[in-house]
């Protein structure tokens, strides 16, 4: 890679670190709770949103929540936040507090998500909530209006009125693993299957899904599918089961090749399609997002496996070994030592697996064939998983140093 290339990666990097920022949260509809009507058949809220409630992230776990609410009841306490249930339908589905290890965000400082309604019956709320759960986990959540009767210990707090926090709802493969099953049955296949990035699981709606994401280290030309399957562990085809299918059919598969793609020169496969008619958010969780290489319309074997929200087994994966080439290249620029002194046919380290692919130069070195892919054992695999910040650090602080 040239210098001035180089340069400008690290410049960017730079520019990127500490800047990222999420998109907010709404809650644009609430309704009124039948309970509440039922036990309080005297009370005369009746709660209209004045504008979207406005959920913003200051930082991973520090949360501003602004709005307004009229319809309300002139001097009357309320209270307002997020539960950790997925449905406003009743109490239950709404669950309680959506909390952490270090208790219920929302309550501290004490009383700091509660407002008055003013004279003409108007509640508003701004106010920040710290040690909060996370941008993900918290689309989707029922947001729950509490109408406040009495003061100090002898107060109630009755649920009045509910909406979701309809941010856009996501899930994540974060990593993946070629099957034992398909290098057994496919001894000569070379695909050496590694995520590009993660791959976003997003719920545009309640049953419509986009699965987007990208896996280097596949046969340049050669097709591949990818889509959820309803079981829960990447084990085997087995307990992976098959498509995660509703009554009206399998979603990956319509309209018909929609999650098939085709691997580009470099050996990059990439998707980004949407599945219509599929299982909720709530039922995908955990289950297995399988990649099938595609040898013909009959014959879909599956390459690799990885669970939705979260890892996939460490029974096969791919791990790397020193070419010549490789030997030679590191040897000239002076770096045998820094590399662990490699040897041709020798294992890639796990550190060094990791320096190159957080400085984006994994996929530069399978594609000079500076290391060759095979597959390992659990002792062997080496992990995937690098946070955002460490990876731009990395980037800014070795990329300078490293030309191929």
């Amino acid at each position: 890679m040239p210098h001035s290339q180089m340069f400008a990666l690290v410049l960017g990097a730079l520019a990127t670190i500490g800047s990222a920022a999420t998109t907010p949260y709404h809650v644009k509809t609430i309704a009124k709770m039948a309970s509440y009507t039922t036990a309080y058949p005297d009370a005369t809220d009746a709660p209209v949103l004045a504008n979207p409630i406005v959920i913003t992230w200051l930082n991973e776990t520090t949360v501003n929540i602004k709005g307004s609410v009229i319809g309300l009841v002139a001097g009357s306490s309320y209270d307002l936040h997020i539960h950790a249930g997925t449905s406003c339908e009743s109490a239950a589905t709404q669950g309680k507090c959506l909390s952490t290890a270090a208790g219920c965000p929302w309550l501290k400082p004490a009383l700091v998500a509660r407002t008055v309604a003013d004279k003409d019956g108007k509640a508003s709320w701004d106010y920040t909530g710290y040690e909060t759960q996370p941008y993900e986990a918290s689309s989707g959540r029922a947001m729950v209006f509490h109408r406040v009767y009495g003061t100090g210990s002898s107060a109630t707090t009755p649920r009045m009125a509910c909406g979701l926090v309809n941010g856009p709802a996501f899930y994540h493969v974060k990593t993946i693993a070629k099957m034992a099953s398909y290098t057994t049955a496919y001894p000569d296949a070379t695909d050496a299957p590694v995520l590009a990035d993660p791959v976003v699981v997003t719920w545009v709606k309640q049953n419509t899904v986009n699965i987007k994401g990208s896996v280097i280290g596949l046969v340049a030309g050669s097709s591949y599918d990818v889509h959820i399957h309803a079981g829960t562990s990447c084990e085997s085809a087995a307990t992976q089961g098959k498509c995660l299918s509703t009554a009206a059919g399998c979603p990956w598969l319509k309209p018909a090749l929609v999650a098939r793609t085709v691997a580009d020169k470099d050996g990059k496969a990439s998707w980004d399609y949407t599945g219509y008619d599929t299982q909720p958010q709530e039922a995908s969780s955990g289950r297995a997002m399988v990649f099938h290489r595609v040898f013909s319309n009959v014959s879909t074997p599956r390459m690799a496996c990885g669970l939705v929200n979260g890892k996939a087994p460490a029974a096969t994966a791919a791990c790397y070994k020193w070419t010549q080439h490789g030997v030679d290249t590191v040897a000239k620029q002076n770096k045998t030592v820094e590399y662990g002194k490699p040897k041709v046919n020798g294992m890639v380290s796990a550190k060094v697996v990791k320096h190159f692919r957080s400085n984006k130069l994994l996929e530069n070195a399978i594609k000079t064939k500076m290391f060759e892919s095979f597959s390992c054992s659990e002792g062997d695999i080496v992990s995937l998983a690098n946070s955002l910040h460490a990876l731009w650090v990395s980037l800014a602080v070795g990329a300078l140093a490293l030309v191929l």
